[in-house]
């Protein structure tokens, strides 16, 4: 048991490791101003004036500066990163490829990224620029039920909902297929880890818009099923 808990945080420090060299040593993009409001004038016997303010969105969250580890919400009609991440002054994404256990890394600067999508059923890191605080929304429709199927190792499935939920309950479906679940604190830029097998774990709940990590132990790996009704039951 202090074995697998050495790995994660073993985990959790090359993780560290591999963002610090990211951002120490790829050339970093110069910094695109933060898109306003639009304003459009018209002239006729006069000048009319208009703004044109973002929608309001329900899958809402804060995105702090530095690197956070987001879920999508909703399920956009565009879910290219550009579009998405419209309105944030925004780095780098990073996609986790469960099949090689590292990160592909997307910059809005390069000509070469390896996606340039977002995966509603994956989590990422995005690494936010601009000090402070920025909103976030996403717009689209809900998700409803599903699954995603996860490999033996580390994975980042989505948290879909726009609701929290308990983390027991979440990973029901996947009980003795797994050993980890991690989510990020953006605020202290570090990894929080869940066990199943920890008397007084450091979190219980699942909130709307957050990524995760989960390793799974079980050889034949594991699917992960959304029923939103027994989510949000209890």
């Amino acid at each position: 048991m202090q074995k697998k808990a050495v790995f994660a945080m073993l985990f959790a420090l090359v993780f560290m490791i591999q963002i610090f060299a990211w951002v120490t040593y790829v050339p970093k993009p110069r910094n695109e101003p933060s898109q306003s409001p639009i304003t459009t004038k018209a002239s006729d016997s006069g000048t009319v004036s208009f703004t044109i303010l973002p929608p309001s969105f329900a899958c809402n969250m804060t995105l702090k500066q530095g690197w956070n580890l987001i879920s999508l919400c909703a399920e956009p009609s565009n879910n290219s990163i550009a579009s998405v991440l419209s309105l944030i002054d925004y780095r780098y994404v990073l996609q986790w490829n469960a099949t090689s256990q590292s990160f592909d890394v997307y910059s809005p600067q390069s000509s070469g990224n390896k996606f340039t999508m977002f995966d509603a059923n994956q989590s990422y890191f995005v690494y936010v620029s601009s000090a402070g605080d920025s909103s976030f929304g996403v717009s689209g429709n809900e998700s409803g039920d599903k699954n995603v199927s996860m490999i033996y190792g580390w994975n980042t499935p989505t948290y879909p909902y726009q609701f929290s939920s308990n983390i027991t309950k979440y990973l029901d479906s996947i009980a003795n297929k797994y050993r980890y679940l991690m989510k990020w604190n953006a605020t202290q830029q570090l990894f929080m880890i869940y066990s199943p097998r920890q008397s007084e774990p450091l979190f219980t709940t699942i909130y709307m818009g957050e990524g995760q990590f989960i390793n799974v132990n079980n050889a034949g790996g594991a699917t992960l099923r959304y029923n939103k009704t027994k989510l949000q039951s209890g």
